[in-house]
């Protein structure tokens, strides 16, 4: 179980970089860090701002080359996650996000590509927790193409998963965790946003990452 377009483009640029986008980037800063990144995770603040226009150029402009996710958080009926995964392809969206606490994964229809969250990266999210092994199983049964695991929980995750399945995990960078340190404890794509964002140097911030994540894979780096 694997989303085949984000490990397709992810091999061919020798990335592991998965840009959250919660606010608007100019292109002219995207086209310099597009080449360095194999994912944007589009945030739902950005659709709450109104910048449906924005989203739809953003992924008409990188969609061969970048996969594009939508981080919307569904969490509802299987009836209602379906409508929203065929809408959100019909955006032209590779992949979405969905919660698994309110159950019937197995029954939504996969529009397109299903990201299921498992353990979020803040510390509150202790809750989860208790509903671990549930939704691995009930995510792992419904043929999810991935999970969300936050970086401070991949030690736990990785104890009671029984199959090898994609792990995109947040909590690097602004919430503690250091450039790269994602894949040595078993991720397979770091999600990184605020630290690329807000740096005055959006690029040379992107190269420190991929750099550290390379070295983390025991790879050289040339920019």
């Amino acid at each position: 179980m694997k989303p085949e377009k984000l490990w397709v483009i992810s091999k061919e640029k020798n990335t592991r970089l998965i840009l959250a986008l919660d606010k608007e980037l100019p292109f002219l800063t995207l086209d310099r860090l597009e080449p360095y990144l194999c994912g944007i995770k589009i945030g739902l603040p950005l659709f709450l701002e109104g910048k449906i226009d924005y989203i739809k150029e953003l992924i008409k402009k990188y969609k061969n080359t970048v996969y594009m996710l939508a981080d919307v958080k569904l969490a509802d009926i299987p009836e209602i996650v379906s409508l929203n995964l065929r809408l959100l392809g019909n955006i032209g969206f590779d992949g979405a996000i969905t919660h698994l606490f309110q159950g019937g994964i197995h029954r939504v229809k996969k529009e397109t590509d299903l990201i299921g969250i498992i353990l979020m990266s803040h510390s509150e999210a202790s809750r989860l927790e208790f509903f671990l092994r549930d939704m691995v199983k009930e995510g792992e049964d419904a043929g999810l193409d991935g999970f969300i695991v936050g970086f401070s929980k991949l030690k736990m995750f990785r104890n009671i998963t029984r199959e090898r399945i994609t792990v995109l995990t947040p909590g690097i960078g602004v919430q503690g965790g250091k450039y790269g340190e994602g894949l040595k404890e078993g991720a397979d794509f770091e999600i990184i946003g605020r630290s690329i964002v807000n740096s005055e140097d959006p690029l040379e911030e992107t190269l420190k990452i991929v750099k550290a994540e390379r070295h983390a894979l025991g790879q050289s780096f040339t920019s």
